[in-house]
């Protein structure tokens, strides 16, 4: 019995990190849903205005997770002002990587995916002005 409890502690230790502010995550989630459809309510322009806005909600609050929801997505809306065409430059330059991604029935995706993560990530640094620390 002492093995299975010494298991649960560092189990609980290590994952701790992951699920420690989930709350704050699902709001966060659920509350950009809602606004951006909201937004496409009244038509799809808006909608898609809006998700660019919110955009980098998640990187926001991955650094500041003292933030509430609301407040993440205010700096992303903040930050995202007269970024947002540069963001869609970036998305759509990967469209070829896309169609290809495709024609291999979404095996290739196993490879684009933390690609394109990896460039909203660095486009996020920018963006902000935060500089990437080992």
């Amino acid at each position: 019995m002492k093995c299975a409890s010494d298991f649960r502690a560092i189990a609980r230790d290590a994952l701790s990190g992951y699920f420690s502010d989930w709350k704050t995550t699902a709001s966060t989630r659920f509350l950009k849903t809602l606004y951006t459809l909201l937004w496409s309510m009244l038509f799809l322009v808006p909608g898609i205005i809006a998700s660019y806005s919110y955009a980098m909600t998640a990187y926001i609050l991955a650094e500041n997770p003292d933030l509430s929801a609301n407040e993440a997505i205010s700096r992303s809306k903040e930050m995202m002002t007269g970024n947002r065409w540069r963001l869609f430059c970036l998305q759509i330059s990967f469209i070829g990587w896309d169609i290809l991604a495709a024609l291999t029935m979404g095996i290739g995706n196993l490879w684009l995916t933390p690609y394109k993560q990896a460039a909203t990530a660095a486009f996020y640094r920018e963006v902000s002005g935060t500089e990437f620390v080992d």
